[in-house]
């Protein structure tokens, strides 16, 4: 009996002690460094706010959780001008960092002249911002600004680098966000070797624009171009005058300046913040524009159409009016009268009706020369004559191939070209061509 106990208290003994070593085995398990826990451990970035609470919580790789049950850690997040993040770096690639950055461990002649690096977070390659040495080595993670900006007494200046990395969008995928390689190295110096990775899983996304603020101006512009097309066709915006006028090419020329600069500019501020993106030749190049407008309308006032017209209204009615008094001069049937006072009445009269239709001719020209083609393109590019005009050709193929290129250098590198002084007085010379053609075509 008692061997009988002996042997069920063992087997009891051994259940238990087997139950309770796998226990200790899972949470030893759970708790020693695995490869979960290694990827806790590695450098990584974040957004600032949705870091780990502090740097031990991240060490002991512990984290939130998203509503769908994903570490905050591991999920993917976006960042752009204007944001913080945040840099966690292992305690390996910490003192790797810190030791390059000291010159403990780069191969330089001479140590003693060798300074201590600042510490620069970089995106596809371009240094976007920076941080000073002290900053990396009192704490355990780095933060970063991403800002637009330009400090000429430190001599830094990144608005070059961020119009590369966001300029040139395609509409797809990467036209709102942009995945970025990350990584973290010595201020000015990019060298691979010296790089750390801290975005490997690259979750870390760049914002180009915000989508509201595009789809705001995209309606703006849409709702500017219907004004547009709506109005102008009936109203003297882009005509001599009212819509049976021609279309004014000095006119149109303004306007496709002032829209292509205005939504470049627009455009951007969306992306970069930036207000000082005009540039002195954009200023030339609208001077330029409004100049041939000016100097158009200087031209039409002095021809003075509609004082012409008026005097000449005002000779028909007069000449119709001497008719109408010497045809009550005319003698009545049955009546004597001398045929000499007769035929010299009919002789005035007769004078006085070519009179009015020359004059009349004279108006039916200047209503002729002042009607439009109906066709946009044959307003622009003809003269008063009616036909294709080589220095309205000039000025408006210039007018493109200048626009061209500005939107593309907005869209390629968010800014407004600097247009070179050769090319400003090549446009120059186009306004200046067509100003003095068209004072001969105002004589005719």
């Amino acid at each position: 009996m008692k061997n009988i106990t002996l042997c069920s208290f063992l087997f009891i003994f051994t259940i238990i002690t087997n139950n309770a070593w796998a226990e200790e085995a899972q949470s030893s398990n759970q708790s020693a460094p695995g490869n979960s826990l290694d990827k806790q451990h590695t450098t990584s970035i974040y957004l600032s706010g949705q870091e780990p609470e502090s740097y031990e919580k991240w060490k002991e790789g512990t984290s939130e959780l998203n509503s769908s049950g994903k570490r905050l850690t591991d999920t993917s997040f976006t960042a752009g001008i204007g944001d913080t993040v945040v840099v966690y770096l292992s305690e390996d690639d910490k003192k790797t960092l810190i030791n390059n950055a000291s010159c403990l461990t780069r191969d330089i002649a001479n140590k003693s002249i060798c300074s201590q690096e600042k510490i620069a977070l970089y995106l596809d390659g371009r240094d976007i911002a920076e941080r000073k040495y002290d900053d990396l080595v009192n704490a355990d993670y780095i933060e970063f600004k991403l800002a637009y900006e330009e400090d000429p007494i430190e001599g830094w200046n990144n608005k070059s680098k961020w119009n590369e990395l966001l300029g040139a969008p395609t509409w797809g995928k990467g036209f709102f966000k942009k995945p970025v390689n990350s990584m973290v190295g010595f201020a000015n110096t990019y060298n691979i070797g010296n790089m750390i990775n801290v975005d490997p899983d690259h979750k870390f996304l760049l914002r180009r624009i915000a989508t509201p603020l595009f789809f705001l101006g995209m309606l703006g512009l849409i709702a500017l171009l219907w004004v547009i097309f709506k109005y102008a066709p009936d109203s003297s915006l882009l005509r001599n005058g009212d819509k049976t006028t021609p279309w004014s090419m000095a006119r149109c020329q303004m306007a496709f300046w002032f829209i292509l600069i205005i939504y470049s500019f627009l455009f951007v501020w969306g992306i970069t913040g930036a207000l000082d993106t005009i540039t002195s030749q954009t200023l030339v190049m609208m001077g330029l524009s409004s100049g041939t407008l000016l100097g158009a309308a200087l031209i039409d006032i002095s021809r003075d159409e509609d004082s012409r017209l008026k005097e000449i209204q005002a000779a028909i009615q007069k000449f119709a009016n001497d008719n109408a008094t010497l045809a009550s001069q005319l003698p009545v049937a049955g009546t004597d009268k001398p045929s000499f006072a007769v035929a010299g009445i009919q002789a005035l009269i007769s004078e006085n009706d070519r009179r009015i239709n020359l004059l009349t001719q004279e108006v039916n020209s200047f209503k002729e020369l002042n009607q439009t083609t109906g066709h946009f393109w044959d307003d622009i590019l003809s003269d008063r004559e009616g036909g294709p005009a080589l220095h309205r050709f000039q000025i408006v193929a210039w007018t493109i191939v200048l626009g061209f290129i500005f939107i593309y250098s907005v869209w390629k590198d968010l800014t407004m070209p600097a247009f070179s002084n050769t090319l400003l007085s090549l446009m120059g010379l186009s306004s200046a061509t067509y100003l003095g053609f068209k004072v001969p075509e105002n004589k005719q």
